[in-house]
């Protein structure tokens, strides 16, 4: 738990969708990261690359969480982007991870990863 918030660090590989869906299916969704401090909690509890809810799936360059749909504009301008991140690399990058660093990357949807889920504490 961290801030008002439980979290989920799951270690089966699964695409963007596939692993938004399973968050979904928890009651939760994938991570939204909001602060520094938040992104070093999660930071600190990975080892590989791992989802977040963050695309840009509806419009090139304007990411957006899934959670609520605001945009990383909407949120207060917080990003760690790695650097020359995000690139859309081959045209087909639209789903963010978080690093081991505590840096964001854009990557192609479909590839498998571990992801984290976020809810609301009760």
């Amino acid at each position: 738990m961290f801030n008002g918030s439980c979290y989920s660090f799951r270690k089966d590989m699964k695409d963007w969708e596939s692993a938004r869906e399973y968050c979904k299916s928890l009651g939760s969704e994938l991570v939204k990261i909001t602060s520094n401090a938040e992104n070093e909690f999660i930071r600190n509890q990975t080892v590989i690359d791992y989802w977040i809810g963050l695309n840009d799936k509806d419009i090139e360059g304007r990411f957006k969480w899934s959670v609520d749909n605001s945009s990383i504009q909407d949120n207060g301008n917080y990003s760690r982007w790695a650097s020359g991140q995000p690139d859309n690399d081959d045209g087909i990058q639209d789903c963010g991870v978080i690093y081991s660093t505590g840096t964001w990357d854009d990557r192609n949807c479909i590839y498998g990863h571990y992801f984290t889920c976020e809810k609301p504490a009760s």
